[in-house]
């Protein structure tokens, strides 16, 4: 198989695009990360007849200053001043980053990939863009979201004023989740032992969508002993989760079977 350096449409990452696919996983790293730890994601994913002709749009962020690391600049999706549930948010990280998934996915639909056949997906911070861009893109609904070690951003000034939030504009919108959004399926994975993005964070971010967004095909996984990481079980049921959003029968492999090796 042949990744091909950028995103497809000039950014940073790298892509998997088999001929006739109609189906496209977008994939976001953590902090400090980048879309080469994952690319063994694609590689493994091939072994699997169901998930070969799934094209895979790795996506590497920009350098920023981070404030959680003394203003070293870092790969991030957006600022992080603090690990602390409900510490202030970089709002306009999260805009621009939001800004260039969403133009990704609007591309692919003028490809003719429909949109309930496109996932977005992401590891901690990756996990955070993954909620925003799969709850609140206006006027796109995709198949599935899949938020591992991460959380729900944006929940104060975003998803409670829903559509009195002063964050809509022309591609983010927070007043359509309850009505538009509730076909989406959405996969949850955490670590019990992470004490860098809180095992209960995470949690309660499922419970907020599932109880107070009304979004009812959502998932928690909790892994036993593992920390801010992922795991062999993690990820077969992810890739299982992927074949049953595009629609195929889940995976039956050994789960010792899917290894994922992040440099």
């Amino acid at each position: 198989m042949k990744l091909h350096k950028g995103d497809g449409y000039g950014g940073e990452g790298l892509y998997y695009e088999p001929e006739n696919y109609k189906e496209v996983v977008i994939w976001l790293h953590g902090l400090g990360g980048n879309a080469n730890e994952w690319s063994d994601l694609i590689k493994r994913s091939t072994l699997y007849p169901k998930l070969v002709k799934t094209k895979w749009i790795l996506l590497s962020a920009p350098q920023r200053p981070v404030t959680l690391n003394n203003g070293m600049l870092s790969s991030a999706w957006f600022d992080i001043k603090s690990l602390k549930e409900g510490a202030n948010e970089d709002i306009e990280g999260f805009k621009q980053s939001a800004m260039r998934i969403i133009n990704i996915i609007r591309e692919e639909e003028k490809k003719g990939i429909k949109q309930n056949k496109i996932i977005i997906g992401g590891f901690s911070q990756g996990a955070a863009m993954s909620y925003l861009v799969g709850l609140a893109a206006k006027n796109i609904h995709l198949g599935g979201i899949i938020a591992l070690s991460g959380w729900l951003p944006l929940r104060v000034d975003g998803f409670n004023k829903g559509n009195e939030s002063s964050l809509n504009d022309n591609y983010l919108y927070f007043g359509d989740t309850k009505e538009n959004k509730n076909k989406i399926k959405i996969f949850v994975g955490h670590g019990e032992d992470d004490f860098i993005v809180q095992h209960t964070w995470g949690k309660n971010s499922a419970n907020i969508i599932r109880d107070h967004l009304k979004l009812p095909l959502i998932t928690f996984n909790s892994y036993s002993n593992m920390g801010h990481s992922i795991n062999n079980s993690e990820l077969l049921d992810v890739y299982n989760f992927i074949i049953d959003v595009f629609g195929d029968i889940p995976l039956s492999a050994n789960k010792s079977d899917v290894v994922l090796n992040i440099e």
